[in-house]
């Protein structure tokens, strides 16, 4: 076999490998949170999570600097929209400064968790 014709075929055989390990890093990716990672808000009642995929089960949390927890009027799935966590509360957030850790499973059984922070003025 040619050189050239040698290096194409290998080429060939790590692109299509790499093509078909795609689907194990689809997992349910986050695609957006509100607030966004770092931002200042002005005073809000809801945070939440969206994933690119739907997830089967997902908890969020919400925590003051001092490390205090805010308790959610209704915190996890949205209903019809399993995309999206979030947590709701009866008021709406107060000034300082937040972090939000949520945890979700994808329907391939990988679990996911993160954190972010944010800013009421």
């Amino acid at each position: 076999m040619p050189m050239r014709s040698t290096r194409t075929a290998v080429l060939g055989v790590v692109v299509a490998g790499g093509l078909a390990a795609v689907p194990a890093y689809a997992h349910a990716p986050v695609i957006g949170t509100f607030p966004a990672k770092g931002a200042t808000v002005s005073p809000i009642r809801t945070v939440s999570v969206r994933f690119g995929d739907s997830v089967v089960t997902g908890t969020i949390s919400v925590a003051r600097s001092d490390g205090a927890a805010v308790a959610a009027r209704a915190a996890g799935l949205a209903p019809g929209n399993h995309a999206l966590l979030r947590a709701t509360f009866a008021r709406k957030l107060t000034r300082g400064r937040y972090t939000v850790s949520w945890r979700a499973r994808a329907s391939d059984g990988h679990s996911e968790r993160g954190r972010f922070g944010f800013r009421v003025r």
